[in-house]
């Protein structure tokens, strides 16, 4: 089992003013996307606390496979807003969250819409258009995309609305819930990307922290195992805007373990300093969005398959092997990109550099060999060869 402290990616929202709790439940997270493919996840967002629009830059290199728009605010009820403007194109939200008491009369909302057809490539899409009567938190765009030179991998991504606050009972307090995915247990460790939205951190003096946890069996329902400290250094500072975090890191799985869970702390502090309101207090958030890319851990391939497939790349360019049963399909631009990661070489030198390894004789050769295919296998997110 494994136990850390890591920032993610998450959406949170600062209350200003007096806090007077209403506990009614909220909503953790669930799966609103699971598959499998050549595929990976990036996300980015906009705070919009002090404006009613903001430009979401977001980069990636692939196709696009889906991809969500995300909204928050908090508000009073009836309120809200699920119809926004994209880029220049007007969307009603397909599903939403909320509303949801929080504090006084003011009500939390979240948005979710599918926004693949409008959502071209890389680049900068506007969103405007959120009209509350209190306080926008942001907006975020999570694409799932393809790139065939990608290792097969698990994407998931889960959202809903998890409020809370330190100084609150359950649910909506002392801290988040613990959002967490299961998976097959696999022979190697592997290292899995997650991305979180939080909605609303207005400034980078709200104590906060963020913990994971792996392990086997059923999931833990608590994985804070002892309250942190205010420090004065916390991943949710509104990185993207007063009112908006977006943040990733990569968490390693043990082999063995068969769950990974995130946990957002609201640490405890009531000091107050400075001019910013609420400057010190332990964090009030709403977790949003979590996402994770799972490697599909494939058995390795042999030496001789690599050799063989690396002799027609050099002797047919732009052509590739047809597979035996049961082995997969390396085209052309693959076998390249691979020689290039496990050699450190380019184009048909790194193919010509991994062929010698793969075809090296005398004494010791057959660990040269075995070494080369496994530095394949590594890159293409294989388990290591072992026959």
């Amino acid at each position: 089992m494994k136990k850390t402290k890591i920032v993610i990616l998450l959406c949170t929202m600062l209350i200003a003013g007096t806090v007077l709790p209403l506990v009614f439940a909220d909503v953790s997270l669930t799966t609103r996307y699971d598959e499998v493919g050549h595929y990976s996840m990036t996300e980015a967002g906009v705070g919009l606390k002090e404006s009613a629009s903001g430009d979401i830059i977001i980069d990636f290199p692939g196709t696009v496979v889906v991809a969500y728009l995300y909204w928050a605010c908090v508000d009073v009820s009836p309120g809200g807003d699920d119809t926004v403007d994209f880029d220049g194109t007007t969307v009603t939200a397909d599903f939403s969250y909320g509303p949801e008491s929080w504090y006084d009369d003011y009500y939390h909302y979240v948005y979710v819409e599918d926004v693949t057809n409008l959502v071209t490539g890389p680049g900068t899409y506007t969103f405007t258009g959120m009209e509350v009567v209190f306080y926008r938190y942001g907006a975020g765009l999570a694409v799932v995309y393809e790139d065939p030179l990608l290792p097969l991998a698990r994407l998931v991504l889960m959202d809903g609305l998890d409020a809370f606050w330190f100084d609150w009972t359950t649910p909506l307090g002392p801290n988040s819930e613990v959002a967490s995915i299961e998976f097959p247990s696999e022979t190697t460790d592997r290292d899995v990307d997650a991305f979180l939205f939080v909605g609303g951190t207005e400034h980078d003096d709200r104590p906060n922290e963020i913990w994971t946890e792996t392990g086997t069996g059923t999931p833990d329902t608590n994985i804070i195992t002892s309250p942190s400290s205010p420090d004065g250094s916390y991943p949710l500072v509104g990185s993207d805007g007063a009112s908006w975090d977006t943040y990733t890191d990569t968490v390693q799985i043990p082999a063995g373990d068969e769950w990974l869970g995130v946990q957002v702390e609201s640490v405890v502090s009531w000091e107050t300093s400075g001019d910013e309101e609420l400057n010190g207090r332990g964090t009030s958030a709403l977790v949003i969005t979590a996402g994770f890319v799972i490697p599909e851990m494939l058995d390795g391939l042999s030496p001789g398959f690599w050799k063989h497939n690396i002799r027609v790349a050099l002797k047919y360019p732009g052509s590739y092997s047809v597979p035996h049963e049961g082995e997969p399909r390396i085209n052309y631009e693959k076998i390249v990109y691979l020689a290039e990661t496990a050699t450190g070489e380019k184009g048909t030198d790194a193919l010509e550099v991994a062929l010698e390894a793969l075809t090296a004789k005398g004494p010791g050769s057959d660990v040269v060999r075995l070494d080369m295919a496994n530095a394949f296998n590594a890159a293409a997110g294989y388990t290591p060869y072992n026959d």
